[in-house]
């Protein structure tokens, strides 16, 4: 059953099918890298989350960030033209963002924005009014409150029994005032002290809807942990969406890429499997060469690096393997290392390499041009006059071939066969090639 010639055609039309799928997911990934697609969807789904400008600028130019080729810090002060040219510059290559850096360096922002604001007013009251022992520990209570070591009450407490002076006490009390409101108005418990500097930067935000989410989002939080873990779900679940957005963009790519390739190859499932059926040695040698890339792993291998490579830094997770022709998506949780997505050569060179092993194969693929002397008549002669050669360009034009619309209806029928088997991909078509492989090996 497995050594039939009918069953050598399918198992060859299949080997192919795999090559044909494993080149176009090379093609859409150098493409993709050449466009920077990963990098801009993520500048763009990321500029969908922050939409205050000073923040979103301050974000994508971080130093752990590095959207954009500039750099500002958190702390910095910005114009909003300054803001807006930062958000409109090219992306770089990024391919993601792990959800613990989004949190922490959004957080380490609005720390940065309102933290000289909220404790300045207590610090300053502290070096204008103290001195000696009374100032060291009022500064030491100060710096712990604001790491969580010590509660607002213990401040309070320590204001009131450890300073002498009466106004000194009295101006303190009124430099932890609005420490208390922005905590009061929070929620925030005692133990999150770390918390109200998060709270007083979101309510300085200027673009109402981000300050709107962000209240939403992190006002009920008792403790900094809590916030960083709520901040993580919302990227977490809008990356979720920008993944299907990237899919859908990239199946697209697909598609045109393979019937690109499936047009400039000449590649017809029909006449790639009428020549195969009357060709038995042809036919014999594509088997033993797609045995031999199954059982020495060859293949396998192939479809693993063109996999990885398209999914960018991204590792593959059990959830979202990218299929060839498909987009990785982009996993917040995923732990990666920047820089090892292989450079535009590489990947020139790998199209390169799996187009010699497809041309190495003999396949009738690709074109030619022979006009045929006093045109073809209304029934074809057999193989291999050029009347009837599937490679033939010449007898698609109406240039004395009578059959040359059936001819051209015949020829994009065949292209669009193989245009849908290489939309597929390369691990579907691997896994029958396998089994009929083992069918094979087992009927031997």
């Amino acid at each position: 059953m497995f050594d039939s010639p009918i069953v050598n055609v399918i198992f060859g039309l299949i080997f192919i099918f795999s090559l044909l799928s494993i080149l176009v997911t090379q093609v859409n990934t150098l493409v993709a890298s050449l466009f920077n697609w990963r990098g801009r969807h993520l500048k763009a789904g990321i500029s969908l989350l922050l939409t205050d400008p000073f923040i979103r600028a301050k974000f994508l130019a971080h130093p752990l960030i590095r959207l954009v080729p500039a750099v500002v810090q958190p702390n910095a002060q910005m114009a909003e033209a300054d803001a807006e040219a930062v958000a409109e510059a090219s992306a770089q290559k990024v391919d993601w963002i792990p959800a613990e850096m989004f949190s922490g360096v959004l957080l380490d922002i609005l720390n940065s924005n309102a933290e000289a604001k909220l404790f300045g007013l207590a610090n300053e009251a502290c070096e204008r009014m103290l001195n000696g022992v009374e100032k060291a520990q009022m500064r030491e209570m100060l710096r712990r409150f604001q790491h969580g070591g010590v509660t607002l009450a213990d401040l309070t407490r320590f204001v009131t029994s450890s300073v002498s002076d009466p106004n000194d006490q009295t101006a303190l009390l009124k430099a932890l005032e609005p420490i208390g409101a922005i905590r009061q108005a929070g929620g925030a418990s005692d133990e999150g002290s770390r918390l109200l500097p998060v709270l007083a930067g979101i309510d300085d935000i200027g673009d109402a809807s981000m300050r709107t989410a962000l209240q939403t989002l992190v006002g009920p939080s008792h403790s900094l942990e809590e916030a960083q873990a709520r901040l993580e779900s919302w990227f977490n679940s809008s990356m979720e969406r920008l993944s299907v957005s990237y899919r859908r963009w990239m199946a697209w790519v697909s598609v045109a890429a393979g019937i690109l390739l499936a047009v400039l190859l000449n590649a017809d499932t029909l006449y790639m499997g009428r020549t195969l059926w009357s060709d038995p040695a042809l036919q014999q040698a594509l088997a033993v060469a797609a045995d031999a890339a199954v059982s020495t792993g060859a293949l396998q291998s192939s479809i693993d690096r063109s996999q990885q490579n398209l999914a960018g830094q991204l590792p593959p997770t059990a959830e979202a393997t990218p299929e060839p022709g498909e987009a990785a998506t982009f996993d917040a949780n995923a732990q990666g290392v920047p820089g090892t997505q292989p450079s535009t050569v590489d990947l020139a060179f790998q199209i390169g390499y799996t187009f010699q092993d497809l041309m190495e194969l003999r396949l009738p693929l690709g074109w030619t041009f022979e006009p045929v002397e006093g045109g073809c008549p209304q029934a074809a002669p057999t193989l291999p006059d050029p009347c009837n050669n599937g490679r033939n360009l010449w007898l698609l034009l109406p240039l004395g071939n009578a059959n040359w619309l059936a001819d051209l209806l015949v020829k994009v029928v065949g292209i669009a066969i193989t245009v849908i088997a290489i939309a597929q991909g390369a691990p579907f078509w691997f896994d029958l090639l396998s089994r009929i492989a083992r069918g094979r090996a087992n009927n031997a």
